[in-house]
């Protein structure tokens, strides 16, 4: 019986070999053999696992790790936005209010409010939770620029 996949993904397809394809083969038979080996899931399960409980890691280079078992996401420059050290310019909050404006004023004509609603990180909201080698949180971001 054939495992059920839990990821959002296709996995890969039995290559077909041909001349055509001899050397593409190898590669795409690795990325089948990988896809479909057997208990895959679990087993993946079972590192991650490892990884947070024995040494308080992530296996998900996406996640960092704080403090009392919190999760936060590491993708996007999050942290570097955590940290301010990624800030937009004056020319990309203009364009932005720009866009703001114009979307709000089409609706207004059409007798419709637009609301925005500007949602801070969580980082931001449970810095306790962060891990102590981040620091607090910058005193100026991305956040407070949109806002302001």
């Amino acid at each position: 019986m054939a495992e059920e996949s839990v990821e959002n993904r296709n996995l890969a397809e039995h290559p077909t070999f041909s001349m055509e394809t001899i050397s593409e083969y190898p590669d795409q038979y690795e990325t089948y053999l990988n896809d479909h080996l057997p208990f895959r899931s679990l087993m993946i399960t079972a590192n991650s696992a490892i990884d947070y409980y024995a040494f308080h890691t992530s296996s998900n280079k996406d996640t960092v790790l704080g403090k009392d078992g919190w999760l936060f996401y590491n993708g996007d420059a999050t942290m570097a936005i955590y940290k301010g050290q990624r800030l937009y310019s004056e020319e990309q909050l203009a364009t932005m209010a720009a866009n703001v404006q114009r979307t709000s004023d089409n609706l207004a004509r059409q007798g419709t409010k637009y609301v925005v609603m500007i949602c801070p990180e969580k980082e931001r909201i449970y810095p306790e939770y962060m891990p102590d080698y981040y620091g607090e949180p910058a005193a100026l971001n991305q956040l407070d620029q949109v806002v302001n």
